[in-house]
Order: C-alpha cells, then sequence, then structure tokens
C-alpha cells in the first residue's frame, strides 16, 4: 500500500525538492540550502493556515493609481496579534535551522508575550524604513538589531504572501505600474526572462521574450521592461551591464552603474528553474557575493542576501 502524503508534507515538498534540485547541481551549498528549506516550508504551513482567516473586509477596497500600499499599511492596526503569533510560529524553525542565533531568537520569543504592542511596533518600523526604532529596541533587550530585523522580514513576508495569494484567488486586478511591486511595494529580488511561448505559471504568460520581475516579500510577479533599472529607471545600456560564470548562462547578476544596484536573474531560455523561486534566489548566493565584492548592494533585502 502506498502512504498517503500528509498536506504539510505536499506544503513543504516544493522546497524539499528545491534543494535537491540545487544541491544536485551545487552541493557546497548543503549549509545554505537546507536551512533556508526548512524556514520556507514552515512559512507555506503558516501561509496556507493564514490564508481562511484573512478578514474579508480588507480585499474590497478598490485598488487604485498607488497600488496596494493602503493595504500592508493598515495593516498596523489590525495585525498587531496575527503578527505577534506568526513570530512566534516561525521562531522555532528559525531557531533550527539558524542556531549561531538562537539566543537572540529565545530572547525575541520571550519578549512577545510581555510587550503584546511590540509586534505592531516593530511592522510599522519596518514599513517606514525605521532602523532607529530597530537599534533602540534591540539595544534595550540586548540583542542583534540584525536577528531582529530577519525575524520581522519572515514574519512579513508570510503575512503579505498570504494576502496576495486571497487577493489574487478573488481574481481581484493589481496594476503594473513601475519596478517596485504593485501589490506590496517592494523592490524585486529576481528577475525572470521568458522565452515568447515560455509560461511558468497561471500569473506569467506569454511575453515576446519579455522580463517578469519577482518580490522576494510577498511573492508577486510583474512585466516590467527588460532594459531598464528598477530602482533608478535608466535605460541606458552603457549603465546596465550582467554578470554570470562561463558554465552557466541562465543565471547572472544585472548590475546598474548609475544607482549601484545590482539585481539576480535568471533567464529561463537558457535554463531550468526548481519548483520555488524564492529557492531558485538561494541557490545563487554565489552571485550575490560576487555582486557585493563588486562593490553593489541588492534592490531588495530578502533572508538569504544579508550577507554583510
Amino acid at each position: 500500500m502506498i502512504e498517503q502524503e500528509s498536506t504539510c508534507d505536499m506544503v513543504s515538498k516544493p522546497f524539499n525538492v528545491s534543494a535537491e534540485w540545487i544541491l544536485a547541481r551545487r552541493p557546497a551549498l548543503e549549509t545554505v540550502v537546507r536551512p533556508f528549506a526548512t524556514v520556507l516550508g514552515r512559512r507555506a504551513k503558516i501561509i496556507a493556515a493564514l490564508n481562511g482567516r484573512l478578514p474579508a473586509t480588507l480585499l474590497q477596497r478598490p485598488v487604485n493609481e498607488s497600488g496596494m500600499s493602503w493595504l500592508v499599511r493598515h495593516l498596523s492596526g489590525q495585525w498587531n496579534d496575527g503578527m505577534a503569533k506568526v513570530m512566534g510560529d516561525l521562531l522555532p524553525a528559525l531557531n533550527a535551522s539558524f542556531p549561531d542565533l538562537s539566543a537572540d531568537f529565545q530572547t525575541i520569543d520571550e519578549m512577545l508575550p510581555q510587550h503584546p504592542d511590540m509586534a505592531g511596533t516593530l511592522y510599522r518600523a519596518w514599513l517606514d524604513g525605521n532602523q532607529a526604532a530597530f537599534n533602540a529596541l534591540a539595544e534595550d533587550r540586548r540583542i542583534s538589531a540584525g536577528a531582529l530585523g530577519f525575524v520581522v522580514h519572515w514574519a512579513m513576508s508570510t503575512l503579505f504572501h498570504a494576502l496576495r495569494i486571497k487577493w489574487q484567488e478573488a481574481q481581484t486586478p493589481i496594476p503594473e505600474i513601475t519596478g517596485h511591486c504593485p501589490f506590496c511595494g517592494s523592490l524585486p529580488a529576481m528577475v525572470l526572462l521568458l522565452a515568447p511561448d515560455q509560461r511558468i505559471n497561471a500569473f506569467l504568460s506569454g511575453g515576446g521574450g519579455q522580463a517578469f520581475l519577482y518580490c522576494g516579500l510577498c511573492g508577486h510577479q510583474w512585466r516590467f521592461a527588460r532594459n531598464r533599472c528598477p530602482v533608478c529607471e535608466t535605460d541606458d545600456h552603457h549603465r546596465l551591464v550582467y554578470y554570470q560564470e562561463a558554465e552557466n548562462t541562465g543565471q547572472r547578476i544585472n548590475v546598474c552603474h548609475q544607482c549601484g544596484h545590482y539585481l539576480l536573474c535568471l533567464d529561463l531560455r537558457q535554463t531550468q528553474a526548481p519548483p520555488s523561486l524564492e529557492m531558485a534566489a538561494v541557490g545563487m548566493i554565489h552571485l550575490d557575493v560576487l555582486a557585493r565584492e563588486k562593490g553593489f548592494r541588492p534592490m531588495a533585502s530578502t533572508p538569504w542576501n544579508r550577507i554583510d
């Protein structure tokens, strides 16, 4: 008799399959890939649980020109408890996967019930880019500001993924305007290049060899001009260049000499991709290192490119 997979196993499977796919090609990334696969699998289970509990009223406001910034900002007043629960649910997987930060994770876990408004405060500080608030709280509690930001980023990503999935299930159109994610406002973590007749999922179809930006925070994918920087919007081809390894032309880094940012690029005309695009980005961490060595900085901070 064949044993059926549990729902939890099925939710985690894309990340485990992706890990094996990457490690078959880059076994040296074992200590990087496995921890992220574990946390992404845990996050996927939390997202699945959240999806049925999201307040429907948040999905009824019409989309306007500015995209969805109203949605993520209004959550700060309604989701303090939800943010705290997500942080608490993620911490065991984070602790098991990144043991060097376990002391900080333990302190954060102890702080959550003692300070009920802390999660909401961190949410707002993160949205506002208020690093001073992170630093002050971290200093007061004698924990690393980097570790605190790491946990908050994972929690924000979990909430935003759940919201974006809910919104797309409702088939509500999301405007595609600039280099910023039209759903959550984040800059992209990766760009995908497709052939004219390629499709990789229901939200990526057609296009004459066009580019799709991928948001590392909420998972949204949207069309964008191939030869334009999402940050400064220059289209000067003398300022936009890329670097790649000779043996793998499907993975590269696109860099902008005008604003100094870089973006991971996955050329699906030249290479295959694992089931999880986030795991694909984790598997390209060597290119993050190369870009940093050349003096460029990422367009979007992600848990896997925090290598300062």
